[in-house]
């Protein structure tokens, strides 16, 4: 059955009058104080513990691919019918909308790819201790890229991305070895490598306000939802890492955003975007 919450005040008007009693309440009052303080804290530092970040985006991935029925998978060539390329030409960036430049950009990428694998590895009736080892190292390597400093400089920044980009390929090739190991064994079974070589991706959105001279902030719906299983305001731009101010006319962007405009006379209007096929935005008050 439940009880209503007795208030520290009722307790201490009931047990008045008792030394021994007053010590108790207060003692429970103050572990009570204590307790709810330390799951805060506990709550609050999810975003900033590498291994809780990493497993609350691989849980929004897997919510995201769900509810929006996202199909991907291996390309499937037909002059090449027996082949899978283990390097997609997809990222958290194509259909998450991450900013490229994002420090959850690569972890993000990570975890999408290994629901990708799952799932058509699974579709193959490949077992999942062939996997295995491969999947425990891309795992680390997504965790690892969230304690990296992502640099700003744009020289500085490709290199970064070159030679996370050369690590990430030597697990997959490692992965191709297990893979094709199996394959070998079972007929029918496709041969696995690491090729990628994708064309750039992107797509342009105009973004204007009606009447003019609106501020725009907006973040994808995927990185919304990570602060939200991260226990951080998705609200707050100052603590939910992701929010981005349009500085230009066009700006670089896909899928579902939030966002927030604000007009100089102060009135303000918030919601999602679907910028999905489009090349342009107006957002009216």
């Amino acid at each position: 059955m439940l009880r209503r919450p007795t208030t520290p005040m009722n307790i201490y008007l009931r047990e008045r009058g008792t030394g021994s009693t007053i010590k108790r309440w207060l003692c429970g009052f103050i572990c009570g104080v204590g307790c709810a303080i330390f799951a805060a804290i506990a709550s609050a530092s999810d975003a900033d513990d590498p291994a809780k970040l990493f497993s609350s985006i691989k849980k929004t991935v897997q919510e995201t691919m769900q509810n929006e029925h996202m199909h991907l998978g291996f390309a499937v060539y037909p002059e090449e019918p027996n082949e899978r390329d283990l390097f997609f030409c997809f990222d958290a960036g194509t259909e998450l909308g991450i900013p490229y430049r994002s420090s959850r950009e690569w972890a993000t990428t990570i975890a999408l790819d290994l629901e990708v694998f799952k799932t058509e590895l699974d579709a193959l009736k490949v077992p999942r201790d062939v996997s295995a080892k491969s999947f425990a190292a891309i795992e680390a390597f997504g965790m690892a890229t969230l304690r990296d400093e992502v640099p700003k400089a744009d020289d500085e920044f490709f290199a970064y991305r070159e030679k996370r980009s050369a690590e990430y390929v030597d697990l997959l090739k490692e992965f191709a070895k297990d893979l094709n190991a199996y394959a070998a064994t079972r007929t029918g079974m496709p041969h696995f490598h690491v090729e990628g070589g994708c064309g750039a991706l992107g797509q342009e959105v105009t973004v204007k306000t009606t009447p003019p001279g609106g501020t725009v902030s907006y973040i994808p719906v995927f990185s919304f939802k990570v602060c939200e299983a991260t226990h951080v305001d998705p609200n707050d731009p100052e603590k939910c890492d992701g929010w981005i101010t349009a500085v230009n006319a066009t700006e670089s962007m896909v899928g579902k955003y939030k966002y927030l405009a604000t007009w100089p006379d102060g009135k303000k209007k918030s919601g999602t975007l679907n910028v999905t096929g489009k090349t342009k935005v107006d957002i009216s008050q």
